[in-house]
This record gives structure tokens, sequence and C-alpha cells, in this order.
């Protein structure tokens, strides 16, 4: 075979297998594009049927790792939302949790209240919204969803970490009021605060109290609630409070 004949060979080669493999790319292309038409007209007519009552926006059909997903959000607010998916061959949602208890929305109320509040006070702390969506009254929903004046609303919960000086009841009394006149001359008043008191000089006593409100600073005898609690006395004065706490081990 001269140098001529199989330079033509080789090339001949060459071209039929590009075109070999630009045809199976084109192929699979369009496979693919056939199976996501068919899968995108599965969830919009599931999406049809069950939320067409909804007033909701749709994004274009994902896929990803053999999952294909829609985000359905609320009109009122694009940070409230659920997915609906298909994956082997069955359709499933996070309707109940994401868009009825509002999971994913009130997770992100949290973080923007915390960035609220972090911005007012320069205070580290951590925000906790413990109700579900659909358990709020519509009055509330409707200033969550509009991001209306958050900060004034008592649903959500404050969970600080507090470093003590000197263990004893006069100390943490003293640092719970102040934490709490700080953010009461910011005009920030949560639902409860829950604290957990650490001894700085040995970090390994600590106690989580619960459910302290903001009249904590205004009951005459607060440091007997720290006393009580120090000498894990579950007493009177406590219930009345309605203050629970955990001694960390």
């Amino acid at each position: 075979m001269d140098k001529q004949t199989k330079l033509v060979l080789e090339r001949s080669i060459f071209f039929t297998f590009v075109f070999v493999c630009f045809g199976l790319i084109i192929i699979n292309e369009k496979q693919d594009l056939f199976i996501t038409n068919r899968v995108e007209k599965k969830l919009n007519d599931y999406i049809e049927k069950k939320y067409n009552k909804l007033n909701l926006e749709k994004s274009p059909i994902k896929y990803k790792n053999t999952v294909f997903t829609i985000k359905l959000s609320s009109k009122e607010n694009n940070n409230y939302y659920f997915y609906v998916k298909y994956s082997n061959k069955k359709i499933t949602d996070t309707y109940k949790d994401d868009y009825v208890k509002g999971k994913s929305f009130l997770k992100y109320i949290e973080k923007k209240l915390k960035k609220e509040i972090t911005k007012k006070t320069s205070t580290h702390c951590k925000i906790s919204i413990n109700t579900s969506f659909d358990k709020m009254r519509n009055i509330i929903k409707e200033r969550l969803l509009k991001e209306e004046d958050l900060i004034h609303l008592k649903i959500y919960n404050i969970e600080k970490d507090l470093m003590i000086e000197n263990w004893n009841s006069t100390e943490i009394t003293n640092s719970i009021n102040n934490l709490i006149y700080k953010f009461n001359e910011n005009d920030i008043t949560p639902k409860y605060y829950q604290l957990r008191i650490t001894n700085k000089e040995d970090i390994t006593e600590s106690i989580t109290i619960k459910n302290i409100k903001n009249n904590f600073v205004s009951i005459q005898n607060n440091e007997q609630i720290i006393k009580d609690i120090l000498n894990n006395n579950n007493s009177k004065l406590l219930k009345q409070n309605e203050i629970t706490y955990e001694k960390d081990s």
C-alpha cells in the first residue's frame, strides 16, 4: 500500500468515526429531549390536578442525578415554595413540609431575623421559630409573606450562650438582665429566650435555662430563680414563671 492510498484510508476511517460519534450525540440529545418533554408533561399534569387552585409560579424543569424537578413558588413571596420531583417513574412533592408547614420558608425568615437582630445589637445569637406556618394566624402569615416588620412579631425565640466570670447567682442574674435590657432597648421582643450559661473557670459546668421572657428583668425575686436553678431546686417560683432548665453534662 503506497503512502497516498494509506493517507486516504486513514482519512476515511477518521471521518467515518467522527460521523458516527456526531450521529450518536444527535440521537442521544433527541432522546434526552423526548424523555424530558414526556416527564415534564407528567409533572405538569400532576401539578394541574393537585395544585391548580394555588397562586403559584412554576420554574423550568431541572434534571440532576436522575431526578427531574420543578419548583413551585408563591406569587406573594418567591421564598415560599415547594418542589415536585420525578424519579424512578414516581412523582413526589414537598408540599406538606415546605408549603403547608412552611419549613423552608421559616428557615429563610429565621436567617433574615438573625441578620437584622445582629445588625441592630451587634450581638450574635441563634433565632428559632418553634411553630409551623399552618398553625399561625392569617394576619401573621400575611406579614411573614410580606416580610413586614418581622422583629416585632412574637413568633421567634432567641438562643444565646453566656460565659460567666464569677459563677454565682448575682453574676448570672445580672448577665441575663443586661442581655434582655440590650434587646429591649432595640425594641426586640422575642417570644422567649433560651440561654446556655457556662462557667468561664470550668467550661464543663453549664446550665441551659429555657422559657425566659422579657418580664424576667422586672421579677422582684429573679435572683432567687437563679439560686433555685443552681441548687437544682425545681421550685414553685420556677413553675410560676414557666421557666425550665437542664444541667449539661
